[in-house]
C-alpha cells in the first residue's frame, strides 16, 4: 500500500516538474 502511494506521488511530482519546465521554456 505504502509503496503504491510513494510510486503514485513520485509520478505526480515528476508530472508537476515537467509542467514547470515547460512553462519556463514557454516564457
Amino acid at each position: 500500500m505504502l509503496e503504491g502511494l510513494k510510486l503514485a506521488w513520485a509520478q505526480g511530482f515528476r508530472q508537476v516538474e515537467l509542467e514547470s519546465d515547460n512553462a519556463l521554456l514557454a516564457n
